[in-house]
């Protein structure tokens, strides 16, 4: 196992890397992106994304959102899924930003600052019935 990627770039993606990140968790997290806004984040080295975000501001609430969280395979276990969400806890200006992750990840980004919330009272009008229903709330408040 890697303990460190030589350098990392993490930044909000531009057009055709955002277009290439949306991809690649399409086809290897089996995740559909059905948020229409927002930044794509990436985390490269050299040429080659090695993780990737979504952030967008949803629903008539103006939800600040993090989700489609995506790391390469072989790069687990380095924290790297953490070091993308630090970089975008500090750009986000939200007073709260909101984590749609899977099940079980909870103690994982619990260490960046999220807590758990129940999602049916957080965002009613983010629930759309296109996330499975055991996904994963979790905040951090300013």
């Amino acid at each position: 196992m890697l303990h460190s990627v030589q350098g990392l770039v993490i930044r909000r993606a531009d057009g055709r890397q955002s277009m290439a990140a949306r991809g690649i968790t399409a086809r290897r997290a089996g995740w559909t992106d059905h948020w229409d806004t927002g930044d794509v984040w990436i985390a490269e080295s050299g040429d080659r994304i090695v993780a990737t975000a979504r952030e967008a501001v949803i629903g008539r609430r103006r939800i600040h959102v993090v989700g489609s969280v995506w790391v390469r395979d072989d790069l687990r276990g380095i924290k790297l899924g953490q070091r993308l969400m630090r970089e975008i806890i500090a750009a986000s200006t939200a007073g709260i930003l909101w984590l749609d992750c899977r099940p079980g990840l909870g103690p994982y980004y619990s260490e960046v600052g999220f807590l758990e919330d129940d999602r049916t009272k957080v965002m009613p009008d983010f629930i759309d019935g296109t996330d499975p229903p055991d996904q994963l709330v979790m905040s951090l408040c300013r």
